[in-house]
């Protein structure tokens, strides 16, 4: 099992009495963006932030509409890199259990990570400028 820091530094979350939920939920505040589809065509795109997440689901906040029972595509930052130089984005796929105003339920169906595009800095600064290129892993 591998252990991610920023959830060790997290106080465990108070189960709520009668709550039945099987997957411990971790508050973590990270950028997220989602997306609606039917049939390979993108109705929908927004951004929004995460509340809460665990292993079964994931709680954000958006202004969008989205609908109750809608599969969904969400794709998180990650706060960490892989191997000090990788950038990382949660992709998960699932399904809106609920709405309440502007926070959204989804249960996961399919997870993965995927690297993403990183800067990185290759020369140092000359004469108040620093150049950066685009890396791709």
């Amino acid at each position: 099992m591998i252990t991610v820091p920023a959830i060790d530094r997290v106080t465990e979350p108070k189960l709520l009495s009668g709550d039945r939920r099987s997957n411990k939920r971790y508050p973590i505040q990270l950028d997220v963006e989602y997306k609606l589809c039917n049939r390979r065509r993108v109705e929908h795109f927004g951004v929004g932030r995460t509340v809460d997440v665990s292993s079964g689901g994931v709680l954000f906040e958006t202004v969008g509409d989205v609908p109750v029972g809608r599969p969904i595509d969400l794709a998180i930052k990650w706060p960490f890199l892989l191997d000090e130089k990788c950038g990382l984005k949660l992709q998960l796929r699932g399904y809106v259990i609920r709405r309440d105003d502007k926070k959204i339920a989804v249960k996961i169906a399919h997870y993965e990570f995927r690297t993403t595009v990183v800067l990185r800095q290759e020369r140092p600064q000359k004469h108040g400028f620093t150049t950066f290129s685009l890396k791709s892993r």
